[in-house]
Parts: C-alpha cells; structure tokens; sequence
C-alpha cells in the first residue's frame, strides 16, 4: 500500500482500528435451539455486529453423515432448519462476516425427536394369583418411542362390566378379587399419537382361600412351650411366609414369623398352667395377607417342681 500525507496516514490508522474493533464485536454468541420437532428446530443466536451469518449444520446416525449451510443476511440472527432427520444428532455452528474476516462460533449439539407413532397391540400373561390377586404382564407388542400408558381391564367371567386399572409399569396386580372365581382381562397402551388395538383375551381363576391358608393347628404343650403342627397349604409357592400368633386373656401377645413350606413352630418361653390362643396366616405380600385361621386354645402344664432327695 501505498501512503501520501499525514491525512492517509491518519486513513489507513483508522481502518486497521475499525478492523481490530469488528474482530472483538463480531464472534456470534449464546447459540439457542428452541422448538426441536422431528423435521425441524429454530436456531438463535447474539450477534452484536450487524452483519451477514453463515449458518451451517450436520448431522450423523452412525453410518450416514450430511452438511449442509446457509448463508443468514443482516440482521437476523435466527434461522428455522427444516427438513431434518427424525431421531438424529445434529451440530450447529455459525459464522459471521463483518470487517475484512469471518469468525467462528462455538458448536452447539442437539437431537431431533423420534417419529412417534401409534403403540403396537399387546400380548399379555399371567405370571401369579392368590385367592384374592392375579398378576398380569405385557410379554409382547405396546412398541413404541416415548413412555407409554397401561390400561388393563378385567372382570368376572359371568360379568359383561368391564374395570380399568391405568399405569406407566408394564405389570399390574390387580387386587381386591373373588376366591375361586375366574377372571378374564384384556389390555390396551397408548401415547400422545393415539391406543393401541385391545389384546386378546385371556382368562384366570384365583385360588380358592382354603389353598393359600394353612389347616387347622393342632398342638402339643408342657409346662414352658407348645409345639404347634399344620398341613402345608397346597398353594405355598405363591406365599412369601407364615406368621403364627400366641395370645393370652392376660394381654400377652405375641407374633413370630416362619417359612412358608413349614409345617411346624416351637413357641417357647411361656408362662406355666397358663391358657394361649393360637393362630397362623398366611403372607403374600408386604401389601396383602391372609385372614387369621381359627384359633386354637392349648393351656401350658403346672411347673411341678423336681422331688428333693431324702425326703
């Protein structure tokens, strides 16, 4: 370059001020992804100098990787992307030209939703009953890519009134069911875009109480314990444990636990020519258990002291 004077002098100082200046104002900040659907987002950003963006974004699924950019005049500094990728990763960068360059911003990273459609039909099975409960599980279908809902139906099978039970778990206990009775149930899942189809039915009968509660107690006593004696409950498999309880008219109360295949239980420690009543349930569940059975009363033996020698 050429000078003559102080006056071009004072030019080309001018100049290579404004050029310095731009540099420091120009960089585009504070890059903002707002309103991500599955084809499309808004990109914003700050863009202290006013002049021409180049918005340029890419995107990747593993196997395919595409680029692509836009030049955004002044003085916008937002841009809609469309036609995007459902369900992929994209990366946003933007350049600004003001000055005598063009200077970079940081990228910014986003994911473009899933394309969500209506849930597939379920399968379901039973996988537990009690006289009281059938617990029922999706084992197929309700595919789908966001969180879905659960709706399981059921009733008597001589019943035409159907009860719902909603829930985001893929399983259910339904509760609160008749001994002996047979059950069909059915179910359906849904999400924003819409239910699925009803399942196919399928049909269940509870357990009779008789199954699930151990026989009568019978029992032995001497003077500081009894020994209490059961038949195993032919639907021990479904329990979680035994409980027995020894109570006295005195307020004496007490309750011990047992496995639940046991069919016996030493209750020790008590009070001689003294009268219990005793009785045992069973356990399903932290939530449910049985009825007590009927109570046995067994009185202890006197404590007859050992005969002194001599006498």
């Amino acid at each position: 370059m050429y000078l003559f004077g102080e006056a071009d002098k004072l030019f080309y100082f001018f100049l290579i001020q404004t050029s310095f200046i731009s540099i420091q104002a120009c960089t585009p900040t504070n890059i903002i992804v707002e309103n991500i659907t599955k084809n499309s987002s808004i990109i914003l950003w700050d863009m202290p100098y006013q002049g021409n963006s180049t918005l340029c974004w890419e995107y990747w699924n593993g196997y395919y990787h595409h680029s692509q950019c836009q030049t955004v005049p002044a003085p916008r500094s937002y841009y809609k992307l469309t036609g995007l990728v459902p369900d992929a990763h994209y990366q946003v960068s933007i350049n600004s030209s003001c000055g005598y360059g063009s200077y970079g911003s940081e990228t910014t990273l986003f994911t473009t939703l899933p394309v969500r459609t209506v849930p597939t039909v379920p399968g379901i099975q039973v996988s537990a009953q009690t006289d009281e409960t059938i617990t029922v599980y999706r084992s197929s279908g309700c595919n789908s890519s966001e969180i879905l809902t659960y709706v399981f139906q059921y009733k008597e099978t001589t019943s035409e009134v159907w009860k719902g039970i909603e829930t985001s778990d893929s399983s259910i206990t339904i509760p609160s069911l008749k001994a002996a009775t047979t059950y069909d149930i059915r179910a359906y899942c849904y999400n924003s875009v819409g239910k699925s189809a009803l399942s196919n039915k399928i049909s269940e009968k509870t357990l009779s109480e008789s199954s699930v509660i151990p026989a009568t107690l019978i029992g032995n006593a001497s003077a500081d314990n009894v020994l209490l004696m059961w038949n195993k409950p032919t639907a021990s498999d479904t329990l979680k444990r035994l409980e027995i309880r020894a109570q006295s008219p005195n307020g004496y109360s007490r309750t011990e636990n047992t496995t639940k295949n046991s069919t016996l239980f030493l209750f020790s420690s008590l009070d001689s020519n003294t009268t219990y009543t005793f009785q045992i349930r069973a356990v399903i569940s932290e939530e449910e258990v049985t009825s007590w059975s009927t109570p046995l009363s067994i009185t202890t033996l006197p404590n007859v002291p050992s005969k002194v020698r001599g006498f």
